[in-house]
């Protein structure tokens, strides 16, 4: 059953969870930011998974990478995505292939395709899919990253974009939306501090510097920001192991 725009849903994620005991709002518009390994894409395949494996479709938006590569992050970690893209709980939307050139293939799980110069119309394709999937209340949309919309865009076209995703995506179909952005330089983390208003939630990590027994970097997680629920503004600290984000008591 679809949920309504003011139900609550948790993202399945310890780390997450965590920091947002109760969930957050099914019309959310949140931004996952931070630099270069820190984790960002392991907590998306994450969460992503959590909503498939209780079966809530997920529709990502690939700017940053191929499919191919989006389903070996999956792999990475242990998880069949292919199962879910069989059961249609998974579909890509391929935003990034055109750069192959002849090296270009077909992939399991693509639903759409958008060209180099066509990022303006993404809100409305998210929409269709949505409609086509019968996602209204329910699922999760990934977008890619929102950097490649300020490499194609200058950041007032960049913005719109994101505002209409959030218009018509998360507040008109309830759709809880999950944008990342790689804060890798100074001004690309003025640029987030720039939306923060624009935006529903804000959630940072970053690496700590500190060394876990096992090996990995220790890294931080934070809420800046979530609209209308019960959030811990303390950082968590977690490092990443060989299924996931591994939450640090």
């Amino acid at each position: 059953m679809a949920g309504a725009p003011s139900e609550r849903v948790r993202l399945g994620v310890d780390v997450l969870d965590a920091v947002l005991p109760r969930g957050v709002y099914r019309n959310s518009f949140v931004v996952l930011a931070g630099p270069g390994g820190a984790g960002k894409s392991v907590i998306v395949t994450l969460v992503t998974s959590a909503f498939m494996a209780r079966g809530e479709p997920v529709v990502y938006v690939a700017l940053d990478d191929d499919p191919r590569t989006v389903v070996q992050n999956y792999a990475s970690l242990g998880i069949d995505v292919g199962g879910f893209i069989r059961r249609e709980l998974f579909a890509i939307i391929d935003g990034f292939s055109h750069r192959l050139g002849n090296y270009r293939v077909e992939y399991e799980g693509v639903v759409r395709v958008v060209e180099p110069g066509e990022l303006e119309k993404l809100p409305y394709t998210l929409v269709d899919v949505i409609l086509e999937k019968e996602m209204s209340g329910r699922g999760l949309v990934v977008l890619d990253s929102v950097n490649e919309l300020l490499m194609t865009y200058d950041r007032r076209r960049a913005i719109d974009v994101m505002r209409r995703i959030r218009a018509i995506v998360s507040k008109g179909n309830s759709v809880l939306t999950l944008a990342v952005l790689h804060t890798s330089t100074a001004e690309l983390a003025e640029f987030l501090r720039s939306i923060e208003h624009l935006v529903d939630g804000v959630v940072e990590v970053e690496v700590s510097g500190e060394i876990v027994s096992e090996g990995g970097a220790v890294r931080l997680l934070r809420v800046r920001k979530m609209k209308g629920v019960l959030h811990l503004s303390n950082a968590v600290k977690f490092y990443i192991g060989d299924r996931g984000a591994v939450l640090l008591e």
